[in-house]
């Protein structure tokens, strides 16, 4: 494939802070979907047996909502370096939906480990109040952000 001329490719706009950026977020988040996968084939193969269907749930809810987040940055990357190739103007304008979805969809996931690690805290301290009332407020208000 024969290479731009200098003067073609100088004046294109280089797109490394936004594709650059997006490309190494969904590489991460592909490789900690895929650790996610790992821990919970390991939890239900070896470590699930005493456990309620509440967390068993929990446990599921959670990757659906992992995979779904992965889901929506892989759209956003074809959306942004495949379906508006070469469309400069389109990246500051119009963000595809699934960039303004996968927001909400990593606050929720984050808020329902938050909320059972303050459960967790409360039921390991005897029923104590003192460490997870502020984990929860903290995880509510994070919640609450969304």
């Amino acid at each position: 494939m024969p290479s731009l001329p200098v003067e073609t490719r100088d004046s294109l706009v280089p797109l490394d802070s936004v594709l650059g950026s997006l490309l190494i977020g969904l590489v991460l988040s592909s490789i900690l979907f895929g650790a996610t996968c790992q821990q919970v084939y390991l939890y239900f193969t070896n470590h699930c047996s005493r456990d309620s269907v509440y967390l068993k749930t929990l446990v599921l809810v959670l990757l659906a909502l992992d995979a779904f987040h992965v889901a929506l940055i892989s759209h956003t990357m074809y959306h942004m370096s495949v379906t508006n190739f070469g469309d400069y103007a389109q990246f500051g304008r119009y963000p595809p939906w699934s960039l303004k979805l996968q927001i909400p969809v990593g606050g929720i996931s984050a808020s329902m480990v938050q909320f059972f690690y303050a459960y967790r805290i409360y039921m390991l301290s005897q029923k104590s109040l003192v460490f997870p009332v502020p984990i929860f407020v903290f995880a509510l208000g994070a919640f609450g952000n969304l």
